[in-house]
Order: structure tokens, then C-alpha cells, then sequence
């Protein structure tokens, strides 16, 4: 089994490019090899939903996969979430569950993350339903851990760092221990 994993940005991806084995570019947005012992690609869509569709279907004609991951960094909308938690979105119950929705811009405003919250939103994040859009008929996952609460605008410099080391430290390990369960799980 084949895997494509998306995530939007630099800070997000590399720590599971890092991880690794017999790493391969296939493009500037795309890098292949095994992840746990896995064929997986990971892609870099950049940021929105406009560019996740676009780029995850560009990188499911070169790399074909039988299930897709979007992962990355989110915004928790309920105190109950807190920076660093690890949550599922879609596909896997290795992980707690989180209801999830995908907007055009950052929630950084108080009122807009608590009209969110009173929808029945817990994450909030700019890619996943455009990622599963693109995945079409394949198995589709969602991973992200918590980056902040949906409330203060963050520096560019400052978030990529805090993403980078979120994603390192939390994000990665989870991500390849969801591709190898699912993968042995599927036989």
C-alpha cells in the first residue's frame, strides 16, 4: 500500500521528510521513500485550500497512492484542546477524534473562533476537505496537532519554528505509526 501525505508547509513537512529512508525528490513539492517500512510520498501543497486541491492532484498523477493524509498544524477552537495535542480528523481512531473544519483564512478573532466552537467545531485548519476532495475514491485520513488557540495572529518567524518543533516532537511519530497500523491493518 501507497501513501500520500500532505502537509502545507515547510515547518510541517520536513520533520516527516527526516524520517525517511531512502528519501527521493520527485518534484520541488514532492518527496518520496519508506516511512516505517511504507512507500509514502510526502508533499508540500502550501497554504489553503485552493493550493492543497490543486497540488494534491498534480502529485497523485506522479506518484500514484491508495490513501491519502492531510496533516499538519491546527487551531484549537475549544479550551479542552491544548497546544501540542495530537488529534484525528478523519479515518483512524488511533488518536482522539476532533471535529474538524477547513476555512479559507486563519481564525484569529475571539467571536469568529466561539461561532466556530457553538457549530460543533473543535479544529480549525486551511487544507484538509481540499486534500480530501483531490484523494477522491482513496482512503482518507486527517492528522493535526494543536499550534494554537485560534486567538492571536502569529509572527511568520516565530510560528515556523513552534510548527517545526510541534510537528517534530508530536505530529511525525504519530503520523508514521498511523501509516504503518493502517497498512498492516489493510494487509
Amino acid at each position: 500500500m501507497r501513501w500520500l501525505l500532505v502537509g502545507a508547509l515547510l515547518a510541517e513537512t520536513l520533520p516527516v521528510r527526516q524520517r525517511l529512508q531512502g528519501g527521493r525528490r520527485l518534484g520541488r513539492r514532492l518527496v518520496t521513500g519508506r516511512l516505517g517500512g511504507v512507500d509514502v510520498g510526502v508533499l508540500r501543497c502550501g497554504v489553503g485550500p485552493r493550493r492543497a486541491l490543486a497540488h494534491t492532484r498534480e502529485a497523485l498523477e506522479a506518484f500514484e497512492a491508495e490513501a491519502v493524509v492531510s496533516f499538519g498544524t491546527a487551531g484549537s477552537l475549544v479550551d479542552h484542546l491544548g497546544v501540542g495535542a495530537v488529534v484525528c480528523t478523519a479515518g483512524w481512531d488511533g488518536v482522539r477524534r476532533a471535529r474538524c473544519t477547513t476555512v479559507r483564512r486563519g481564525v484569529f478573532d475571539p467571536s469568529r473562533r466561539a461561532e466556530l466552537a457553538a457549530q460543533g467545531f473543535e479544529v480549525v485548519e486551511m487544507e484538509a476537505a481540499a486534500v480530501e476532495e483531490a484523494a477522491g475514491p482513496r482512503a482518507f485520513y486527517g492528522l493535526k496537532v494543536i499550534s494554537d488557540l485560534a486567538s492571536v495572529p502569529p509572527t511568520r518567524f516565530g510560528f515556523a519554528l513552534h510548527a517545526w518543533r510541534i510537528c517534530s516532537d508530536r505530529l511525525a511519530p504519530t503520523l508514521e505509526k498511523l501509516v504503518v497500523e493502517e497498512t498492516s491493518g489493510r494487509g
